[in-house]
């Protein structure tokens, strides 16, 4: 669930209902339309209900896309379809150690320089297989991965676009300065 503020909390489930939820991950990303090339800056704060322990906490950037394609079937020929991570870069802030309540990380993350290329995070095989792909899709994730027991995690869209292309700036032509057209001219001292 994302706030006007783009501040992403977990939204209620059945297993805050059961009370089984340790705890909430609130994950605040500064913006939410970046190009290739920008830096994805925010935090990670933790809101647990009890001190634990925890293998690490990540923060991670990743791109899926949904592809339609043709596949053999019970039937014969049939559509498939799938949504594949073309690209996934962690960032592990914490190591394992004793999670408490409160703790904040700050993060930044890079949009890869080749984000909005047709075959960025396709191989070969992906690209004949499928019939038709759709516009990738960007998330920043953040997961408390604790041993045995739920993750806490959050999740926040965002969207990777070309940079806007800037309006040639006008240029100002300097006036000049009236003359008289017709110049006196200089008489040489050979004469």
């Amino acid at each position: 669930m994302t706030t006007p503020e783009g501040v992403c909390q977990n939204p209620p489930s059945m297993l805050d209902a059961l009370g089984l939820v340790p705890g909430k991950l609130t994950l605040d990303v500064k913006g939410r339309t970046f190009a290739p090339g920008d830096a994805i800056r925010g935090r990670v704060t933790l809101q647990l209900a009890e001190e634990g322990e925890a293998r690490r906490l990540v923060v991670m950037l990743e791109a899926k896309q949904r592809a339609v394609g043709l596949a053999p079937g019970r039937r014969g020929i049939a559509l498939s379809y799938r949504k594949d991570t073309v690209w996934k870069f962690e960032l592990e802030l914490d190591g394992e150690r004793v999670y408490r309540t409160a703790l904040t990380y700050p993060f930044e993350l890079m949009v890869p320089d080749g984000a909005l290329e047709a075959t960025f995070g396709q191989n070969l095989l992906d690209t004949l297989t499928a019939n038709h792909r759709f516009p990738l899709e960007w998330s920043v994730n953040a997961f408390l991965d604790r041993p045995w027991k739920l993750n806490v995690k959050a999740s926040v869209d965002v969207q990777v676009v070309s940079r806007p292309k800037r309006a040639p700036t006008k240029k100002r032509v300097a006036k000049k300065k009236a003359t008289p057209k017709t110049t006196p001219r200089r008489r040489s001292r050979r004469a």
